[in-house]
């Protein structure tokens, strides 16, 4: 028998809405997704499937929402600036890596880049969704109970700070490309916090996950 997508089930528990929502939710879908599958094929049962969990979305978000606390709103600021804070020797270390690789074969270009260069530019929008990766990978394993929402703080609380460090401290980029590279972080972390929602069970109860 057909099953429903297996990483579409946890990213909708993994979005911290009314755990009866999330089971009616899911319940609804699966119980269509197995006639739509008898009938018109698994494959066109798993397009319904994902279209209709996105659809979805909103409402649970709503959900999730509503159910925050005060307390909860500086809880995901820590929650972000730990993942900001380990992003700082892991960046180092693989930064470290590549220039190292890079003297081998030649060139010291990782050692001094061309501030505002065309290099410098690829560098920035090439590291900035990989960055998100993995802040937000981290950013949802801190917090447990809803993944993808510490991901979005974690992106959500870089793009402020970028935003206010901006106000002293002139970027060296041009707005258009600042906005692309914060944009491109923010999916990043969103990526991020999916891969770490989808490697746990969908039947996760979150409610019980620590932190």
């Amino acid at each position: 028998m057909s099953q429903p997508p297996r990483a579409i089930q946890s990213i909708i528990r993994s979005l911290g809405a009314d755990p009866y929502l999330s089971d009616v939710v899911l319940g609804d879908l699966a119980e269509e997704f197995a006639e739509r599958s008898a009938f018109d094929g698994e494959i066109e049962a798993r397009r319904w499937y994902t279209a209709e969990a996105i659809r979805s979305v909103p409402h649970l978000l709503r959900s999730a929402f509503r159910q925050m606390r005060v307390g909860d709103v500086p809880r995901l600021i820590g929650v972000a600036l730990f993942a900001w804070l380990a992003l700082i020797p892991i960046s180092m270390m693989a930064y470290a890596i590549v220039a190292i690789a890079a003297r081998l074969i030649g060139t010291d270009w990782f050692f001094r880049p061309p501030l505002l260069g065309p290099g410098f530019l690829a560098l920035i929008l090439a590291t900035m969704p990989l960055a998100g990766v993995v802040g937000g990978y981290i950013a949802a394993w801190r917090n447990a109970r809803a993944p993808l929402i510490g991901a979005f703080a974690f992106g959500a609380v870089f793009t402020c700070i970028n935003l206010i460090t901006g106000l002293f401290i002139p970027s060296p980029l041009a707005a258009p490309y600042r906005f692309v590279a914060l944009a491109m972080f923010n999916v990043g972390a969103i990526v991020g916090g999916m891969i770490r929602t989808t490697l746990l069970e969908p039947s996760t109860d979150w409610r019980h996950l620590t932190p």
